[in-house]
């Protein structure tokens, strides 16, 4: 997660969600869209939530997070 923080410039509700990253990665080894259906992310309004505070940009920054996990 470090590696993408320091990638880019985030709004506070963007951090807020990119917290509720790392506990989803502690059990699963990736992260993508299907995911936002559970929790912690369902709790805080899931994709349809999600995306649109990413500027629609949601999925790029995922496959960003799965490339680092998979290659740290």
């Amino acid at each position: 997660m470090s590696k993408v923080k320091e990638s880019g410039k985030f709004t506070p509700e963007q951090e807020n969600w990119l917290q509720y990253i790392p506990d989803h990665l502690a059990r699963n080894l990736v992260v993508d869209e299907p995911d936002s259906k559970f929790i912690p992310f369902s709790r805080h309004g899931g994709w349809e939530k999600a995306n649109p505070i990413f500027g629609g940009e949601l999925v790029p920054l995922l496959e960003t997070i799965n490339v680092a996990m998979v290659t740290a």
